[in-house]
């Protein structure tokens, strides 16, 4: 049974992020057994798991490919911008129809996972985080009891030097992380691996599970060069440990199963 909202469990609950496994099937299908082998107790998506929103057969590839792990184990999920890809009403009503939550698939969401609360951000589906979007993530920090994680999933970073710069309106975003004591932010989109520190926040990309690699360091904010902890252009997947002292973070390379780099953050309040 997955653990109650705030529940703390004898062992360390064990959290798989990962995303971006659109376009190679077969690279994808490759790197499940290092996924499989850290044996999470829940899977969180950073999407594009499909490359264009019409091509069912890639919708059911991502199941057929996962489907030893999804058969005991929870999946969290937000959507990538491929998942809205030349036809964004075809791909929400696909994304309703194979993934459902609270708020009925599409759409921004909340998901408890003993003491981890995951705000998961719809960028393309969902309300504008300009406006209403902003407002319901404000409101739902703010409800956030204070001995919570507070881990936002979202498919668009906000600190990237990878291919894709981050908007104006994503650059927005990171004052509202630090004011309401944000752990960490789970993003993909780049095709890579990236980790920044800025404010105490560990801002991640992984979008490293099969789509055609970006080359690092493409757009470097030269002001912002010191908050990048680590680039690498490797497979991989995040695991999160999360126990009543605080959550052991461990990006691993996903076709060796060796670590690539590893911290720890304290528990809130400590």
């Amino acid at each position: 049974m997955p653990p109650r909202p705030g529940e703390f469990c004898p062992k360390a609950l064990r959290i798989v992020a990962y995303g971006d496994s659109r376009t190679n099937h077969k690279i994808h299908a490759s790197l499940m057994p290092a996924i499989e082998k850290a044996e999470p107790q829940l899977l969180v998506n950073i999407g594009d798991i499909v490359h264009t929103a019409r091509r069912v057969f890639e919708w059911q590839k991502f199941f057929e490919i996962e489907k030893r792990l999804l058969g005991d184990v929870p999946l969290s999920i937000v959507p990538g911008n491929h998942e809205a890809y030349k036809d964004a009403a075809f791909g929400a009503a696909m994304f309703d129809r194979y993934f459902l939550h609270a708020s009925g698939g599409t759409g921004h969401h909340v998901a408890d996972f003993g003491p981890v609360r995951f705000f998961l951000l719809d960028q393309y589906f969902g309300p504008s985080m300009n406006g209403e979007g902003l407002k319901w993530l404000e409101d739902q920090l703010d409800a956030t009891p204070a001995d919570r994680y507070r881990i936002v999933v979202m498919h668009e970073p906000v600190y990237s030097f990878a291919y894709h710069r981050p908007s104006e309106a994503l650059k927005a975003l990171r004052p509202v992380f630090k004011r309401h004591g944000v752990t960490a932010v789970l993003a993909g989109h780049a095709h890579l691996y990236e980790h920044f520190l800025a404010d105490g926040i560990h801002f991640l990309t992984l979008g490293g599970t099969g789509a055609p690699f970006h080359e690092p360091l493409q757009n470097v904010v030269e002001e912002e060069r010191h908050l990048l902890v680590r680039t690498d252009k490797v497979y991989h997947f995040l695991l999160m440990e999360v126990d009543s002292t605080g959550i052991r973070f461990r990006t691993i390379n996903a076709k060796t199963g060796k670590t690539i780099e590893e911290w720890v953050v304290q528990g809130p309040g400590s």
